[in-house]
């Protein structure tokens, strides 16, 4: 290590080599300004190292870990869209029309999987427009090409119904999920989203 103290407070002895921002960092700092000032990568060996430990405990409140192992990457994409849908409206949406949007979400991902057309939509703008995100991301795993494997519907499902029992049984439990779950998730979707005709990608 070329420097003898950590770049970015100046006082602990620095003990990995941040390449995001090609300093030298301590462990305090680096856990400190992890995803927040520095946009860790999602290969980087103490962010995945943090956010198993969230999963961890995220799994202590509710879950259970042979699924989380067997659907993670749906899982990830499901979670992260919420955590940044959730961020844009600063907080403002509570956990039980979070809950309302995930049960509209699996009722439309049930009825199409029967061949009808049919969505289920909410007076609610925001409760909509989260159960849009949710749809959207479950469109990723339904498409060869988009994501790493194509996806059934009721295993999709099964995901937005683990979460909706998370979210229930973490906030009766007293925890946050948000807190827990903004831990777990990397900087982007695992699902390669497809471009626009106009060449933007789409996001949640």
């Amino acid at each position: 290590m070329v420097s003898e103290v950590c770049s970015h407070c100046g006082r602990h002895r620095p003990n990995r080599f941040c390449p995001v921002i090609g300093k030298p960092l301590c462990s305090q700092c680096c856990g400190r300004n992890r995803r927040k000032l520095i946009t860790c990568s999602d290969d980087c060996r103490y962010l995945l190292e943090s956010r198993r430990q969230a999963l961890k405990k995220l799994i202590t409140f509710s879950g259970d870990g042979a699924f989380e192992l067997k659907m993670f990457p749906v899982l990830h994409d499901f979670r992260f869209a919420l955590i940044k849908f959730r961020e844009s409206l600063k907080g403002a949406i509570s956990d039980e029309e979070i809950v309302t949007a995930i049960g509209n979400a699996i009722e439309t991902l049930r009825v199409r999987a029967r061949g009808l057309i049919y969505d289920f939509h909410s007076a609610n703008p925001d409760v909509q427009r989260a159960t849009d995100v949710l749809l959207g991301i479950a469109e990723l795993y339904q498409n060869d090409g988009r994501a790493n494997r194509r996806i059934a519907s009721e295993d999709l499902i099964a995901c937005l119904r683990y979460l909706e029992k998370q979210i229930t049984d973490v906030k009766a439990k007293g925890g946050s999920f948000w807190n827990l779950t903004r831990e777990t998730v990397g900087m982007r979707l695992i699902a390669k989203p497809p471009e626009r005709g106009d060449g933007k990608i789409l996001t949640p």
